[in-house]
């Protein structure tokens, strides 16, 4: 079976009770060395954003095959959730954050501009663009539906003379989830796909429109 790469993408908000401070000590160096220790995931980046967004904070774990969060032996689900860290008696990260997780599989990459020469130089901007298909985009090949979701941007390669690496993906519609768990059902206000755009620098971007979220961030620490 062919692999699958694809990201999980985690945005989170500390509670009242979980000082910042803390928060990042858990995540930064508790949380994310444990999701890098199960060998399966490539790399992880923690971003903030600083637009009116209920979830400020967001994490994006790269893997190389999605398939593996299906495996009986997978070691994700079994990273603990608990730290002496975090306040109170046995608590778990879960009683003083909110996270939403999301899994996606990755369609087509492109890059605009020139590359950065060393591959741990990670860019210091993220952009998220969650879109739906419209009728005549569903039967597109990765390339052509991969310009729709740029054009919808106003991204194209004459107009951008930046270093920006586009990866379109879309929901894994497998859904990974805990064994212990029921499979999970799609979210009411769930997008099919998702543009991310690294960069450094500023993006000249089309005007909103209603079938297409966009989230800008700001890069804290990448991990390998």
């Amino acid at each position: 079976m062919a692999s699958k790469p694809g990201i999980i993408a985690v945005r989170s908000r500390p509670s009242p009770l979980l000082t910042s401070i803390v928060f990042q000590k858990w995540y930064e160096d508790i949380h994310i060395p444990d999701v890098l220790g199960t060998g399966h995931v490539k790399s992880a980046t923690r971003y903030h954003t600083s637009d009116s967004s209920s979830m400020p904070f967001l994490a994006i774990y790269q893997l190389p095959d999605m398939f593996w969060l299906h495996e009986d032996d997978c070691k994700f689900w079994k990273i603990p959730l608990r730290s002496e860290v975090l306040p109170g008696d046995n608590t778990s990260i879960f009683d003083v954050a909110e996270f939403k997780t999301e899994f996606f599989e990755m369609i087509d990459t492109v890059q605009f501009g020139k590359p950065a020469d060393d591959d741990s130089d990670v860019a210091s901007k993220l952009l998220l663009s969650s879109f739906d298909l419209v009728e005549d985009e569903e039967s597109g090949d990765s390339s052509s539906l991969h310009k729709a979701a740029l054009a919808r941007l106003g991204i194209t390669e004459s107009k951008t003379s930046e270093s920006v690496r586009s990866t379109l993906f879309k929901v894994d519609k497998t859904r990974p989830h805990h064994p212990a768990m029921s499979t999970p059902v799609a979210a009411p206000d769930e997008k099919q796909c998702l543009c991310m755009l690294e960069y450094t620098g500023d993006l000249s971007l089309s005007p909103h429109d209603e079938n297409n979220q966009r989230v800008e961030y700001t890069l804290l620490r990448a991990f390998k």
